[in-house]
Protein backbone atom coordinates (compact mmCIF):
# COMPACT_ATOMS: atom_id res chain seq x y z
CA UNK A 1 0.00 0.00 0.00
CA UNK A 2 1.35 3.49 -0.99
CA UNK A 3 2.32 5.87 2.14
CA UNK A 4 -0.21 8.06 1.11
CA UNK A 5 -3.34 5.69 1.43
CA UNK A 6 -1.38 4.60 4.40
CA UNK A 7 -1.41 8.54 5.67
CA UNK A 8 -5.07 8.59 5.00
CA UNK A 9 -6.19 6.48 6.88
CA UNK A 10 -4.55 7.30 10.27
CA UNK A 11 -5.81 10.82 9.05
CA UNK A 12 -9.03 8.90 9.50
CA UNK A 13 -8.74 7.56 12.34
CA UNK A 14 -7.34 10.73 13.74
CA UNK A 15 -10.19 12.53 12.92
CA UNK A 16 -12.75 10.14 14.47
CA UNK A 17 -11.25 10.36 17.83
CA UNK A 18 -10.98 13.94 17.79
CA UNK A 19 -15.04 14.07 17.31
CA UNK A 20 -15.51 11.74 20.16
CA UNK A 21 -13.39 13.50 22.33
CA UNK A 22 -14.98 17.08 22.06
CA UNK A 23 -18.70 15.19 22.49
CA UNK A 24 -17.67 13.45 25.45
CA UNK A 25 -16.10 16.82 26.46
CA UNK A 26 -19.22 18.67 25.78
CA UNK A 27 -21.40 15.79 27.65
CA UNK A 28 -19.59 16.00 30.78
CA UNK A 29 -20.08 18.08 33.29
CA UNK A 30 -17.81 16.90 35.44
CA UNK A 31 -14.30 16.33 33.96
CA UNK A 32 -13.12 13.96 36.88
CA UNK A 33 -15.58 11.43 35.71
CA UNK A 34 -13.96 11.37 31.93
CA UNK A 35 -10.20 11.68 33.54
CA UNK A 36 -9.39 8.02 32.30
CA UNK A 37 -11.23 8.06 28.76
CA UNK A 38 -9.67 11.42 28.41
CA UNK A 39 -6.11 9.87 28.78
CA UNK A 40 -6.84 6.90 26.52
CA UNK A 41 -8.00 9.33 23.91
CA UNK A 42 -4.59 11.39 24.39
CA UNK A 43 -2.36 8.37 24.06
CA UNK A 44 -4.00 6.95 20.83
CA UNK A 45 -4.34 10.14 19.08
CA UNK A 46 -0.25 10.73 20.51
CA UNK A 47 0.70 7.12 18.80
CA UNK A 48 -1.30 7.86 15.30
CA UNK A 49 0.57 11.31 15.19
CA UNK A 50 3.91 8.91 15.60
CA UNK A 51 2.74 6.68 12.99
CA UNK A 52 2.26 9.66 10.52
CA UNK A 53 5.47 11.10 10.89
CA UNK A 54 6.85 7.73 9.73
CA UNK A 55 4.33 6.55 7.12
CA UNK A 56 7.17 4.61 5.31
CA UNK A 57 8.48 2.57 8.03
CA UNK A 58 5.67 1.67 10.32
CA UNK A 59 5.78 -2.06 11.83
CA UNK A 60 2.90 -4.40 11.79
CA UNK A 61 3.18 -4.76 15.93
CA UNK A 62 2.80 -1.34 15.87
CA UNK A 63 -0.38 -1.32 14.12
CA UNK A 64 -1.27 -4.13 16.45
CA UNK A 65 -0.55 -2.14 19.65
CA UNK A 66 -2.72 0.54 17.76
CA UNK A 67 -5.51 -1.85 17.12
CA UNK A 68 -5.50 -3.64 21.20
CA UNK A 69 -5.07 0.62 22.01
CA UNK A 70 -8.92 0.51 20.47
CA UNK A 71 -10.03 -2.01 21.73
CA UNK A 72 -9.55 -1.38 24.78
CA UNK A 73 -11.45 2.26 24.18
CA UNK A 74 -14.27 0.44 23.00
CA UNK A 75 -14.36 -1.77 26.08
CA UNK A 76 -13.40 1.13 28.36
CA UNK A 77 -16.78 2.78 27.20
CA UNK A 78 -18.88 0.31 27.40
CA UNK A 79 -18.01 0.14 31.23
CA UNK A 80 -18.45 3.59 31.48
CA UNK A 81 -21.90 3.82 30.02
CA UNK A 82 -22.50 1.06 32.48
CA UNK A 83 -22.73 3.02 34.96
CA UNK A 84 -25.14 5.60 33.71
CA UNK A 85 -28.63 6.40 33.50
CA UNK A 86 -29.73 6.03 29.86
CA UNK A 87 -30.94 9.96 29.97
CA UNK A 88 -27.33 10.90 31.29
CA UNK A 89 -26.44 13.22 28.17
CA UNK A 90 -22.56 10.97 28.30
CA UNK A 91 -24.62 7.86 27.97
CA UNK A 92 -25.56 7.82 24.27
CA UNK A 93 -21.66 9.05 24.15
CA UNK A 94 -20.24 6.45 25.21
CA UNK A 95 -22.41 4.02 23.39
CA UNK A 96 -21.58 6.35 20.23
CA UNK A 97 -17.76 5.67 20.86
CA UNK A 98 -18.16 1.80 22.10
CA UNK A 99 -19.86 1.10 18.22
CA UNK A 100 -16.83 3.09 16.57
CA UNK A 101 -14.64 1.38 17.97
CA UNK A 102 -15.34 -1.12 16.00
CA UNK A 103 -15.20 0.70 12.78
CA UNK A 104 -11.78 2.38 14.07
CA UNK A 105 -10.64 -1.77 14.50
CA UNK A 106 -11.61 -1.89 10.50
CA UNK A 107 -9.10 0.90 9.66
CA UNK A 108 -6.55 -0.55 11.24
CA UNK A 109 -7.35 -3.97 10.04
CA UNK A 110 -6.70 -1.69 6.65
CA UNK A 111 -3.00 -0.87 7.76
CA UNK A 112 -2.25 -4.44 8.46
CA UNK A 113 -3.53 -5.56 5.02
CA UNK A 114 -2.07 -2.61 3.67
CA UNK A 115 1.96 -3.40 5.28
CA UNK A 116 1.67 -6.86 4.44
CA UNK A 117 -0.21 -7.10 1.05
CA UNK A 118 -2.07 -9.72 2.86
CA UNK A 119 -3.50 -12.24 0.30
CA UNK A 120 -5.11 -15.34 1.36
CA UNK A 121 -2.57 -17.59 0.64
CA UNK A 122 0.15 -16.06 2.87
CA UNK A 123 -2.20 -16.25 6.19
CA UNK A 124 -2.85 -19.54 5.44
CA UNK A 125 0.38 -21.03 4.77
CA UNK A 126 0.69 -18.72 8.59
CA UNK A 127 -1.55 -20.61 10.02
CA UNK A 128 -0.17 -24.21 11.86
CA UNK A 129 -1.58 -27.56 11.92
CA UNK A 130 -3.14 -28.94 15.33
CA UNK A 131 -0.80 -29.49 18.14
CA UNK A 132 -0.16 -31.38 20.96
CA UNK A 133 -3.03 -30.69 23.33
CA UNK A 134 -5.78 -31.82 25.50
CA UNK A 135 -7.71 -31.47 22.37
CA UNK A 136 -7.39 -31.27 18.46
CA UNK A 137 -10.58 -30.14 16.03
CA UNK A 138 -10.99 -31.17 12.52
CA UNK A 139 -13.69 -30.11 9.44
CA UNK A 140 -15.49 -33.86 8.72
CA UNK A 141 -18.15 -34.00 6.61
CA UNK A 142 -18.73 -30.18 7.00
CA UNK A 143 -18.40 -29.75 10.86
CA UNK A 144 -15.88 -29.12 13.34
CA UNK A 145 -15.54 -31.96 15.11
CA UNK A 146 -12.88 -32.88 18.03
CA UNK A 147 -10.68 -35.72 16.63
CA UNK A 148 -8.28 -38.79 18.36
CA UNK A 149 -4.67 -38.18 18.91
CA UNK A 150 -3.15 -41.71 18.91
CA UNK A 151 0.19 -42.28 21.29
CA UNK A 152 2.90 -41.95 19.11
CA UNK A 153 6.53 -42.78 20.76
CA UNK A 154 10.24 -43.04 18.59
CA UNK A 155 10.99 -46.47 17.18
CA UNK A 156 13.72 -46.12 20.41
CA UNK A 157 11.21 -45.98 22.62
CA UNK A 158 8.13 -47.68 21.35
CA UNK A 159 8.41 -51.44 22.76
CA UNK A 160 9.15 -49.80 26.74
CA UNK A 161 6.20 -47.35 26.11
CA UNK A 162 3.74 -49.47 24.69
CA UNK A 163 4.31 -52.53 27.49
CA UNK A 164 4.40 -49.43 30.23
CA UNK A 165 0.50 -48.31 28.82
CA UNK A 166 -0.59 -51.76 28.95
CA UNK A 167 0.93 -52.22 32.63
CA UNK A 168 -1.31 -49.11 33.64
CA UNK A 169 -4.26 -50.54 31.69
CA UNK A 170 -4.15 -53.45 33.16
CA UNK A 171 -3.30 -52.56 36.87
CA UNK A 172 -6.57 -49.60 36.57
CA UNK A 173 -8.52 -53.02 36.08
CA UNK A 174 -7.36 -54.18 39.50
CA UNK A 175 -7.87 -50.12 41.13
CA UNK A 176 -11.13 -49.95 40.22
CA UNK A 177 -12.33 -53.30 40.96
CA UNK A 178 -10.90 -52.71 44.12
CA UNK A 179 -13.00 -49.25 44.48
CA UNK A 180 -15.97 -50.88 44.28
CA UNK A 181 -16.00 -52.51 47.26
CA UNK A 182 -15.08 -49.44 48.96
CA UNK A 183 -17.15 -46.52 50.22
CA UNK A 184 -14.86 -43.54 48.13
CA UNK A 185 -16.60 -41.18 47.05
CA UNK A 186 -18.36 -40.52 43.98
CA UNK A 187 -16.32 -38.31 42.57
CA UNK A 188 -13.16 -39.88 43.82
CA UNK A 189 -14.55 -43.31 41.72
CA UNK A 190 -15.74 -41.31 38.96
CA UNK A 191 -12.03 -38.95 38.44
CA UNK A 192 -10.21 -42.99 38.29
CA UNK A 193 -13.31 -44.42 35.97
CA UNK A 194 -12.58 -41.64 33.47
CA UNK A 195 -8.63 -42.12 33.58
CA UNK A 196 -9.05 -45.30 32.97
CA UNK A 197 -11.24 -45.09 29.77
CA UNK A 198 -8.71 -42.86 28.48
CA UNK A 199 -5.99 -45.22 29.28
CA UNK A 200 -7.86 -48.37 27.48
CA UNK A 201 -8.68 -45.95 24.57
CA UNK A 202 -5.01 -45.04 23.49
CA UNK A 203 -6.51 -41.81 21.89
CA UNK A 204 -4.86 -38.99 23.42
CA UNK A 205 -1.66 -38.49 26.10
CA UNK A 206 -2.22 -35.37 27.43
CA UNK A 207 -5.97 -36.12 28.60
CA UNK A 208 -3.91 -38.89 30.20
CA UNK A 209 -1.58 -36.92 31.52
CA UNK A 210 -4.54 -34.21 32.63
CA UNK A 211 -6.72 -36.75 34.65
CA UNK A 212 -3.68 -38.70 35.85
CA UNK A 213 -3.19 -35.14 37.90
CA UNK A 214 -6.92 -34.70 38.45
CA UNK A 215 -7.12 -37.84 40.27
CA UNK A 216 -3.94 -37.30 42.48
CA UNK A 217 -5.51 -33.82 43.68
CA UNK A 218 -8.78 -35.80 44.47
CA UNK A 219 -6.92 -38.73 46.76
CA UNK A 220 -5.12 -35.50 48.33
CA UNK A 221 -8.35 -33.65 49.25
CA UNK A 222 -9.41 -37.48 50.25
CA UNK A 223 -6.52 -38.71 52.14
CA UNK A 224 -7.95 -38.74 54.96
CA UNK A 225 -10.76 -40.67 54.56
CA UNK A 226 -9.02 -43.50 52.50
CA UNK A 227 -7.29 -46.46 54.25
CA UNK A 228 -3.69 -46.32 54.35
CA UNK A 229 -3.59 -49.38 52.14
CA UNK A 230 -5.93 -47.93 49.78
CA UNK A 231 -4.31 -44.84 49.74
CA UNK A 232 -1.29 -46.32 48.68
CA UNK A 233 -2.98 -48.86 46.11
CA UNK A 234 -4.09 -45.08 44.55
CA UNK A 235 -1.38 -43.00 44.90
CA UNK A 236 0.98 -46.06 43.20
CA UNK A 237 -1.55 -46.34 40.23
CA UNK A 238 -1.22 -42.76 39.38
CA UNK A 239 2.70 -43.09 39.91
CA UNK A 240 2.66 -46.02 37.40
CA UNK A 241 0.79 -43.96 35.05
CA UNK A 242 3.01 -40.98 35.15
CA UNK A 243 5.99 -43.13 34.83
CA UNK A 244 4.62 -44.55 31.70
CA UNK A 245 3.60 -41.07 30.44
CA UNK A 246 7.39 -40.53 30.64
CA UNK A 247 8.13 -42.50 28.26
CA UNK A 248 6.51 -40.88 25.52
CA UNK A 249 8.44 -37.93 23.75
CA UNK A 250 5.38 -35.94 23.25
CA UNK A 251 4.11 -35.91 27.01
CA UNK A 252 8.24 -35.25 28.09
CA UNK A 253 7.84 -32.06 25.77
CA UNK A 254 4.55 -30.87 26.53
CA UNK A 255 5.30 -30.55 30.52
CA UNK A 256 8.62 -29.17 29.61
CA UNK A 257 6.75 -26.52 27.81
CA UNK A 258 4.19 -25.80 30.21
CA UNK A 259 6.70 -25.36 32.72
CA UNK A 260 8.11 -22.61 30.53
CA UNK A 261 5.39 -21.05 30.18
CA UNK A 262 5.19 -16.86 31.35
CA UNK A 263 1.90 -16.12 31.69
CA UNK A 264 0.26 -13.71 34.71
CA UNK A 265 -3.08 -14.85 36.64
CA UNK A 266 -5.00 -12.12 34.52
CA UNK A 267 -4.04 -13.54 31.37
CA UNK A 268 -5.53 -17.17 32.31
CA UNK A 269 -8.58 -15.87 33.54
CA UNK A 270 -8.68 -13.99 30.11
CA UNK A 271 -8.44 -17.15 28.11
CA UNK A 272 -10.78 -19.01 30.15
CA UNK A 273 -12.98 -16.09 29.64
CA UNK A 274 -12.58 -16.14 25.94
CA UNK A 275 -13.04 -19.96 25.98
CA UNK A 276 -16.40 -19.75 27.79
CA UNK A 277 -17.46 -17.15 25.61
CA UNK A 278 -16.28 -19.39 22.57
CA UNK A 279 -18.92 -21.83 24.06
CA UNK A 280 -21.77 -19.40 23.78
CA UNK A 281 -21.13 -17.89 20.30
CA UNK A 282 -20.94 -21.88 18.57
CA UNK A 283 -23.61 -23.32 21.19
CA UNK A 284 -26.44 -24.83 18.57
CA UNK A 285 -24.51 -24.25 15.55
CA UNK A 286 -25.11 -26.47 12.76
CA UNK A 287 -21.88 -26.48 11.37
CA UNK A 288 -20.03 -27.09 14.96
CA UNK A 289 -20.40 -30.48 16.69
CA UNK A 290 -21.38 -30.39 20.55
CA UNK A 291 -18.71 -32.00 21.54
CA UNK A 292 -16.29 -28.91 20.81
CA UNK A 293 -18.02 -27.06 22.86
CA UNK A 294 -17.76 -29.52 25.59
CA UNK A 295 -13.88 -29.74 24.88
CA UNK A 296 -13.58 -25.80 25.12
CA UNK A 297 -15.52 -25.92 28.30
CA UNK A 298 -13.69 -28.87 29.86
CA UNK A 299 -10.05 -27.33 29.58
CA UNK A 300 -11.64 -24.02 31.03
CA UNK A 301 -12.59 -25.89 33.89
CA UNK A 302 -8.97 -27.50 34.67
CA UNK A 303 -7.31 -24.18 34.67
CA UNK A 304 -10.03 -22.36 37.04
CA UNK A 305 -8.97 -21.67 40.28
CA UNK A 306 -6.35 -20.43 42.07
CA UNK A 307 -2.92 -21.30 41.19
CA UNK A 308 -3.43 -24.00 38.14
CA UNK A 309 -0.70 -26.66 37.22
CA UNK A 310 1.28 -24.77 34.57
CA UNK A 311 0.27 -27.84 32.56
CA UNK A 312 -3.67 -26.89 32.92
CA UNK A 313 -2.65 -23.93 31.55
CA UNK A 314 -1.20 -24.79 28.43
CA UNK A 315 -3.93 -27.27 28.04
CA UNK A 316 -6.30 -24.37 27.81
CA UNK A 317 -4.15 -22.11 25.58
CA UNK A 318 -3.06 -24.98 22.98
CA UNK A 319 -6.68 -26.18 22.75
CA UNK A 320 -8.27 -22.31 22.47
CA UNK A 321 -5.02 -22.15 19.85
CA UNK A 322 -5.95 -25.58 17.75
CA UNK A 323 -9.61 -24.51 17.86
CA UNK A 324 -8.18 -21.18 15.92
CA UNK A 325 -6.57 -22.50 13.49
CA UNK A 326 -9.44 -24.95 12.28
CA UNK A 327 -11.65 -21.91 12.21
CA UNK A 328 -9.47 -19.78 11.12
CA UNK A 329 -7.88 -21.87 8.30
CA UNK A 330 -11.65 -22.55 6.93
CA UNK A 331 -12.54 -19.24 6.32
CA UNK A 332 -8.67 -18.01 4.29
CA UNK A 333 -9.70 -21.90 2.08
CA UNK A 334 -13.14 -19.83 1.85
CA UNK A 335 -12.03 -16.53 1.27
CA UNK A 336 -9.54 -18.23 -1.80
CA UNK A 337 -12.61 -19.47 -3.57
CA UNK A 338 -15.69 -16.94 -3.84
CA UNK A 339 -17.34 -19.96 -5.67
CA UNK A 340 -17.88 -21.69 -2.47
CA UNK A 341 -21.13 -22.98 -1.50
CA UNK A 342 -23.44 -22.10 0.83
CA UNK A 343 -22.41 -24.74 3.25
CA UNK A 344 -18.62 -23.78 3.08
CA UNK A 345 -19.88 -19.87 3.43
CA UNK A 346 -21.87 -21.08 6.80
CA UNK A 347 -18.36 -23.18 7.85
CA UNK A 348 -16.24 -19.91 7.15
CA UNK A 349 -19.13 -17.99 8.75
CA UNK A 350 -17.85 -19.56 12.27
CA UNK A 351 -14.42 -18.08 11.81
CA UNK A 352 -16.21 -14.35 10.84
CA UNK A 353 -18.47 -14.42 14.19
CA UNK A 354 -15.86 -15.43 16.56
CA UNK A 355 -12.94 -13.39 15.59
CA UNK A 356 -15.40 -10.30 15.13
CA UNK A 357 -17.41 -10.79 18.51
CA UNK A 358 -14.40 -12.46 21.12
CA UNK A 359 -13.46 -10.08 24.16
CA UNK A 360 -10.01 -7.86 23.55
CA UNK A 361 -8.25 -9.89 26.16
CA UNK A 362 -8.26 -13.33 24.23
CA UNK A 363 -5.96 -12.93 21.74
CA UNK A 364 -3.65 -10.88 23.47
CA UNK A 365 -3.42 -13.54 26.39
CA UNK A 366 -3.02 -16.34 23.85
CA UNK A 367 -0.61 -14.70 21.96
CA UNK A 368 1.70 -15.03 25.39
CA UNK A 369 1.81 -18.66 24.81
CA UNK A 370 5.10 -19.54 22.83
CA UNK A 371 4.32 -20.41 19.13
CA UNK A 372 0.73 -18.77 19.44
CA UNK A 373 1.89 -15.58 17.91
CA UNK A 374 0.03 -16.15 14.66
CA UNK A 375 -3.10 -15.25 16.04
CA UNK A 376 -2.86 -12.08 16.36
CA UNK A 377 -2.31 -11.25 12.73
CA UNK A 378 -4.57 -14.19 11.13
CA UNK A 379 -7.37 -12.13 13.43
CA UNK A 380 -6.84 -8.96 12.00
CA UNK A 381 -7.15 -10.02 8.92
CA UNK A 382 -10.15 -12.17 9.10
CA UNK A 383 -11.91 -8.67 11.29
CA UNK A 384 -11.40 -7.13 7.40
CA UNK A 385 -12.72 -9.82 5.33
CA UNK A 386 -15.80 -9.69 7.80
CA UNK A 387 -16.66 -6.72 6.25
CA UNK A 388 -16.06 -6.85 2.86
CA UNK A 389 -18.49 -9.01 0.06
CA UNK A 390 -16.71 -12.22 1.26
CA UNK A 391 -18.94 -11.89 4.46
CA UNK A 392 -21.62 -14.40 4.63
Amino acid sequence: MKTDRLQNILRELDTRLRRSESEMRSASSNPESIRDMMARFSHLKANIRRLSSKPDAIKFDEVQALDFQIDQLGEAAARAKSTLLTSDPLHRVLADIFEDSAFLSRLTSGLKIGLNQITPDNPLEMTPGQKTAAFQFEYQNDALVVIDQPLRSSERERGFAEAAIESAVEHGVYVLADLEGTNVSPRLRAAFTSLQATLEAHKNIVQIGQKAQICGRMVNSEIDELSSSLAALLIGHIEMVTDALSQFEDWRIYCENAAALKVSQGNIDDMIDGAREIVVMIRDNQVVAPEVGDALKTVSHWADGPNPDRRDVLSLARTIENFFAAVVRSAFRFAKDVGTDIRKQAIAGVAFVIVTSITVNLVPALSRIPGADWVQPAVSYIKGLATSKLTP
